[in-house]
């Protein structure tokens, strides 16, 4: 989640517009993937074995994992596009092409 987080953030070189994207991104992924599973898969009962493992509900366990999925993929994408303005230094401009990337 991390380096897909980068990998956007260092294409999009802008801060927090690149966090909100990899926000978006990965909690969208994981959105994805429990929709998957909830229709090939048996995920009624991986939330009931949720729910005696930790105590906790399993769909309070799904959105729990998907807002942690995308915080880790914003965390990344934004030291992303401020690794890219720190490497490209004086010569960072958002709105022109780069021959860096």
């Amino acid at each position: 989640m991390l380096l897909a987080g980068i990998v956007a953030g260092i294409f999009i070189k802008k801060g927090w517009i690149s966090f909100i994207i990899g926000f978006i991104s990965v909690s969208l992924a994981w959105t994805i993937y429990f929709i998957i599973f909830a229709i090939i898969g048996p995920i009624s009962e991986l939330f009931s074995l949720f729910q005696t493992i930790m105590g906790l509900n399993g769909l309070y366990l799904m959105f729990l994992s998907i807002i942690l999925g995308g915080l880790l993929g914003g965390s990344g994408a934004l030291i992303g596009g401020y690794a890219i303005q720190l490497i490209l230094g004086d010569d960072f401009d958002p709105k022109k092409k780069t021959t860096f990337f």
